[in-house]
């Protein structure tokens, strides 16, 4: 999967909804002030900065950048599971 690929697939699947957190980014989203509409906001209007596979998961590793709803820089680190057709938040930025 390339860049445009992994952007096309996150986009729609957050504006389908199928969009989880991991424990790790709930945490790191408190931390930072960072609320689920901050986070749907990157994914949907964000950049993907880099697409890696991840062999032990079968899952996509993705890098995206955006701003947030205030307009502040928030990068998200994703993986996209092809197979549960969602996008995971593993941590942000």
């Amino acid at each position: 999967m390339d860049r445009d690929q992994a952007k096309t697939l996150i986009r729609q699947l957050a504006n389908q909804g199928c969009v989880g957190f991991s424990g790790h980014c709930q945490d790191s989203m408190d931390e930072r002030n960072v609320n689920s509409d901050d986070f749907l906001q990157v994914l949907v209007w964000g950049e993907v900065l880099s697409v890696e596979k991840n062999n032990n998961t079968g899952h996509w590793k993705c890098e995206v950048n955006g701003k947030d709803v205030d307009g502040d820089d928030l990068t998200l680190q994703v993986a996209i599971d092809e197979v549960g057709q969602r996008v995971i938040c593993v941590t942000v930025y």
